[in-house]
């Protein structure tokens, strides 16, 4: 008897035998040929997202269903990731690692996609926790300095969340207490997205890890968190009220961000907190955004997922790539017209017909943010002079491969710019109003 599958779940079949041929192949092949076997399979799942659809044709959202435009972003960070390090310095300090280094990330980029095809609250939880897992796996087999204390710090704190999460879970399947359901889930998720009380892990593992896994740090494992937050909102009939609960979370967030960021002095952690600040105005948008909640949420997740790669990409490379990290930082700032500045003005639009009090406390917040990511350009573009030994230790200029990724999200960034003017002048009201908020979850 043959199985009779969804066009989703054929998909997702697909896709997960594809990255599973492609780990086993990087298992057992050089650390170069496992780059492109990762690269290739995660170019071919694309091209299956993209086409399927009954009749054919490149409209994914028609056959994925709600979460089709999720997975696009979690597709493309992964092709320009997988594409930046084919002719980047390896990861892990050893060839045996290396394998399997190439081996778990391919793994966890099929793990990643599998998130938005969860039908239900436990298969949710799984994925999100099997993306955890590798997540932390990957940290650890880097072997850098201080990898393998971040990789514990993001398994406790993460099981921590994990077991909160799993009680909001099981209090929302009996839809007995939704705001409680809600607020657990938030917390729970919230380790992974960057949410107080349990986003304390990030700082560590953005400053001990490499540019490609931080790169996944600060997207995927961000997005997937959001992204299950985001699902049980409608679910649990908060997007059709406030969710002070959700409020609560995001400001305390954004406070901790603030507090924190401008006198970080390592550009990694200042990223981390960037990060923390990124999902709290994600949370903020699903708190206060009605109707049109997920579409804020989504368009802040989705400019974080096109800047903070090309931060990571950038940072400390000499030459154009340290102009192209300031722009990725200004960027995250909200200056304008960058991408970033139009989803968090269509957010201010939003939070100014919601509560007027309530906007000016974010605002207030996001002054200190925007001059800590400010000083950081200063300190990029104007370094203070070092002693010739230091100099000589500098890191290597772009590879071509990870000069196209970061020119692909470059591109990004300009074009989520231009189409961020519409979000913006409407706002969330009307947006909501049409009906444009409700198709992603």
């Amino acid at each position: 008897m043959g199985l009779n599958l969804s066009p989703a779940d054929r998909l997702l079949l697909a896709m997960t035998l594809v990255q599973a041929a492609a780990a086993l192949c990087a298992w057992f092949t050089s650390d170069r040929a496992g780059r492109w076997a990762v690269f290739a399979a995660q170019a071919v799942a694309a091209a299956l997202a993209a086409r399927l659809q009954p009749g054919g044709g490149l409209r994914p959202a028609s056959a994925l269903g709600p979460g089709a435009a999720w997975l696009a972003v979690i597709l493309g960070v992964g092709l320009t990731v997988t594409a930046y390090r084919l002719w980047e310095s390896p990861e892990a300090r050893s060839e045996g690692d290396g394998h399997r280094y190439n081996a778990l990330l391919a793994l966890l980029l099929a793990v990643v996609a599998a998130v938005p095809f969860a039908g239900s609250g436990l298969r949710l939880w799984l994925s999100v926790e099997a993306v955890t897992f590798l997540m932390a796996l990957l940290i650890d087999v880097e072997r850098r300095p201080q990898s393998v204390e971040a990789a514990w710090k993001l398994y406790i704190l993460s099981a921590a969340g994990s077991l909160v999460a799993l009680l909001g879970t099981a209090l929302a399947e009996g839809s007995a207490q939704p705001a409680l359901a809600l607020t657990l889930l938030a917390v729970g998720y919230g380790a992974k997205a960057g949410l107080v009380p349990l986003y304390l892990w990030k700082p560590d593992a953005y400053a001990a890890t490499s540019a490609t896994t931080g790169a996944l740090l600060a997207s995927l494992e961000s997005l997937v968190g959001l992204y299950a937050i985001a699902w049980w909102v409608p679910r649990l009939g908060v997007s059709s009220a406030p969710s002070w609960p959700l409020l609560l979370l995001g400001g305390l967030s954004l406070l901790m961000a603030a507090l924190a960021l401008p006198a970080e002095r390592d550009p990694r952690k200042a990223l981390a907190y960037s990060t923390v600040e990124q999902a709290a105005l994600a949370v903020l948008a699903l708190a206060a955004g009605g109707p049109a909640g997920p579409l804020l949420a989504f368009w802040l997740t989705l400019n974080n997922a096109a800047a903070k790669p090309l931060a990571f990409f950038t940072l400390g490379r000499p030459g154009a790539a340290r102009w192209l990290y300031a722009l990725a930082l200004l960027t995250l700032a909200g200056v304008p017209p960058m991408n970033v500045f139009f989803g968090e003005l269509a957010l201010f639009r939003t939070l100014g017909a919601f509560r007027p009090l309530l906007l000016a406390g974010v605002l207030a917040l996001l002054v200190p943010i925007f001059i800590g990511l400010v000083r950081l350009v200063t300190v990029a573009l104007f370094p203070a002079p070092q002693p010739e030994s230091q100099a000589a230790g500098e890191a290597s200029p772009l590879s071509w491969s990870a000069a196209l990724a970061s020119a692909v999200h470059l591109l990004a960034v300009l074009a989520l710019g231009a189409a961020g003017l519409p979000l913006a002048v409407l706002g969330g009201a009307v947006l909501g109003a049409a009906g444009l908020g409700g198709g992603l979850l």
